[in-house]
């Protein structure tokens, strides 16, 4: 019936295996599952391989339609494989076959090596393994990284040429690579086979840069030179950027003057050239140009002048202080500027360091004025930028530029000029001395610190005004004066304002203090003054009045002594002369002609007979002062003569009346007497002081004793006499005798006594 019917083997497969993955030890075969079945359910597949041209045999049965077969798979063998389906009732015949070689693709290249070598570009790299045994690799394929891409340049390095291959290399002039000066030159490396391209390789590491020509050139310059020749010059680019990253291997040097260029320096390494024949003042052109192992570089041109450099400039003219403190230098113009045509352009000046290295000033004054050649420097560069301090001595030196832009030697620097200046000192302590009618502030010139002494400020305590009230007198101590500040002193009137205005009295010392001033400032004041000449005025009434001098006053001539006035009797000022009047008996007071100094005053020509009384004052700078009171008076009088008509008589039968007449008074009083007795010794001594007396009665007895010793009865007596007035006493008078009449008296004499004889039994004395 219709359920049961027939069934045949599998119907052949059409389709040939299909080689899933292959390589060199392992082969992944699959095939197609059948669909004619034969009615009957495919039970597996036989899988059969062959060798080379060998016979097939059977390898896998199995339902699987996916075999992995890498037992017994040579590296470089070739192999065939077919398949045939299976069922319940037999084989099926067997499909195509399809051949394969168990190989691979070639394995990874390490990473190139890349150099430049010279003006070429080297890629090395090691040969990869090729694939199989029997594997040869066919192709290398170079890859440069050009323009943010991976790009094969194969007109640059053939990988399929025998030697590239052979070689594992290639070289090739590095100027054709399409790549900035310095960018980095990557390469990868892929190889193929006949089973295809392996996987390319690494970049390389550590890629060279990419080198050029020279790129930048210095500026061609005229290093020095005269109307008829230059010197030109130029430097060699040592930095890669400038060398193109390969050295400098010659330069060429040409000029023209018509259109035409010559060759001064065809192909050389040196960087100097002597151009002579020149016309002088003629601009002439030049260009050069460098290369290395690359190539030229493009030419850098100048033109140029035939003519000198400045000559060098004398060295600095002029360092001075001003300003508050800022330094000016000034300079003179080369004394050549290099040509007729020429000017000076420019200057450059250098102050030296504290180092001793001179430093760039061009910042401060901007290369100087050209007009007044002159650079102003603030005393705060100075001491920043050059670590200058005060007192320093600012050293510099200059050059000149010519329109030519040739620079003149450096100028010598300068010895001698200004220093680092500071404000002034603090100032030694003033002066005050006596100068008449005023008192003078005197100073000593503060150390000023290298900035002139501008002005002085002279303050005076005032002592009306309280607690730390100093005053300037400006109208008399003006510190801004040129002539106080020549002079270093001034002088203040004791009246006004010392006295008046600042509140001091006389005997007072002033309190004073001074600073300086300069371009910079105030230096410290003094410290105060306080001792010194002090506050003066008229002299003082004197304390005493006139004394006579009575050794020398007699007659018609006077002498006093009067009391010299100093310290505050004198004002506390130097007396310059005393004033003296004496008043004659009641006339008016009459003032003596001027006796300067002297403390002895004579007045000759007294009228004798009339008293004088004498007053003095003390003069000084301020004038005359109070008058002292009236002296005792002093009468003009001659010594008075010696008294007459001496005379001795016995006044009673104990004494002696010594009696005289008056002497003459001298044109004065007679006031006293003086009476001498002469001893036994023959010496007159005083024997008593009188008044204004004609006689005067000594007892005997007296005489008879000492000091006279006039002991002997009958011993003559001598006396004298003299007389005094208002001077003084007059001469003696000459020795007089008492005479015969009146002579010594005396008690009787004492008995003597020779002997006593004494019978004391009679009882009866004898005297002999």
């Amino acid at each position: 019936g219709g359920s049961v019917t027939m069934k045949t083997v599998p119907s052949t497969p059409t389709i040939a295996p299909t080689i899933t993955s292959y390589t060199e030890t392992e082969i992944v075969v699959s095939y197609t599952a059948i669909t004619s079945t034969g009615g009957s359910a495919i039970t597996a597949y036989v899988l059969q391989k062959a060798t080379g041209s060998g016979d097939f045999e059977n390898l896998v049965d199995s339902a699987l339609t996916s075999q992995t077969l890498s037992t017994g798979i040579i590296s470089g063998q070739t192999y065939r494989f077919r398949y045939a389906a299976k069922n319940a009732l037999g084989t099926s015949g067997n499909s195509p076959e399809v051949t394969v070689k168990a190989i691979a693709v070639p394995s990874t290249p390490s990473a190139p090596a890349v150099s430049i070598s010279g003006a070429n570009l080297v890629i090395d790299w090691n040969a990869p393994y090729s694939g199989g045994n029997g594997v040869s690799i066919s192709e290398y394929a170079v890859l440069l990284y050009i323009s943010s891409s991976w790009t094969e340049f194969k007109n640059l390095c053939d990988g399929a040429s025998s030697s590239v291959k052979s070689a594992t290399q290639c070289t090739f002039a590095l100027n054709q690579l399409s790549l900035n000066y310095g960018d980095s030159i990557k390469a990868k490396v892929k190889a193929n086979n006949e089973r295809g391209w392996g996987t390319e390789s690494s970049e390389n590491s550590s890629p060279p840069t990419m080198q050029k020509p020279p790129i930048t050139l210095s500026s061609l310059t005229k290093s020095s030179g005269t109307e008829s020749q230059s010197v030109l010059t130029w430097t060699t680019p040592t930095v890669a950027s400038e060398t193109g990253g390969s050295a400098i291997t010659g330069y060429n040097l040409q000029y023209q003057l018509s259109g035409t260029w010559t060759d001064l320096i065809a192909d050389s390494l040196v960087t100097t050239y002597t151009h002579t024949g020149l016309n002088s003042g003629t601009a002439y052109e030049y260009r050069y140009r460098a290369k290395n192992v690359h190539g030229w570089s493009s030419y850098t041109t100048a033109t140029l002048t035939a003519c000198s450099a400045p000559s060098k400039p004398s060295a600095i003219t002029s360092i001075v202080a001003v300003n508050d403190g800022d330094i000016q230098i000034t300079w003179a113009n080369p004394t050549n500027i290099g040509g007729t045509s020429l000017t000076i352009t420019s200057y450059e000046l250098q102050v030296k360091h504290d180092n001793g290295v001179y430093a760039d000033a061009s910042s401060y004054c901007q290369e100087g004025s050209l007009t007044l050649r002159q650079c102003t420097i603030t005393k705060a560069n100075l001491v920043t930028n050059y670590v200058l301090a005060v007192g320093d001595l600012v050293i510099a030196k200059v050059r000149a530029k010519n329109s030519k832009n040739l620079w003149s030697e450096w100028s010598d620097a300068n010895t001698q000029g200004a220093r680092i200046p500071d404000v002034p000192a603090k100032m030694a302590t003033p002066v005050v001395t006596d100068a008449g009618l005023k008192l003078r502030i005197t100073w000593t010139e503060p150390n000023f610190n290298y900035a002139p002494i501008t002005a002085y400020k002279i303050s005076i305590w005032n002592n009306d005004a309280g607690p730390a009230a100093w005053a300037i007198d400006t109208t008399n101590c003006d510190g801004t004066n040129a002539q106080v500040i020549s002079n270093k002193y001034c002088e203040v009137p004791i009246a006004t304002p010392l006295i008046a205005t600042y509140g001091y009295t006389a005997g007072n010392n002033i309190k004073v203090k001074v600073e300086a001033q300069n371009g910079l400032g105030w230096g410290t004041a003094s410290d105060d003054c306080t001792t010194g000449a002090v506050i003066t005025k008229v002299p003082e009434k004197p304390a005493n009045v006139p004394t006579k001098v009575a050794a020398k006053t007699s007659g018609t001539t006077i002498v006093i002594d009067i009391t010299a006035l100093t310290g505050a009797n004198a004002g506390n000022s130097a007396i310059t002369q005393y004033n003296v009047k004496y008043v004659k008996d009641s006339d008016a007071a009459v003032l003596m002609t001027t006796q300067g100094l002297s403390t002895e005053i004579t007045l000759t020509g007294a009228t004798l007979g009339s008293s004088y009384t004498f007053t003095y004052a003390g003069v000084n700078v301020h004038g005359e002062g109070t008058y002292s009171d009236a002296s005792a008076s002093i009468k003009a009088v001659e010594l008075p003569a010696a008294p007459t008509a001496l005379s001795c008589a016995y006044d009673s039968t104990v004494n002696i009346k010594f009696s005289w007449t008056a002497a003459t008074d001298g044109s004065g009083t007679l006031s006293a007497n003086k009476i001498y007795i002469k001893d036994i010794n023959g010496n007159y001594v005083l024997a008593d002081t009188l008044g204004a007396v004609t006689e005067k009665i000594i007892p005997m007895t007296t005489l008879a004793a000492a000091p006279y010793s006039l002991s002997t009865v009958g011993e003559t007596v001598y006396f004298k006499l003299q007389a005094s007035n208002e001077l003084e006493y007059g001469p003696l008078t000459a020795a007089t005798s008492c005479g015969g009449s009146v002579t010594m008296k005396t008690v009787p004499s004492t008995p003597t006594i020779r002997s006593i004889y004494s019978n004391y039994r009679s009882h009866n004395y004898f005297f002999f």
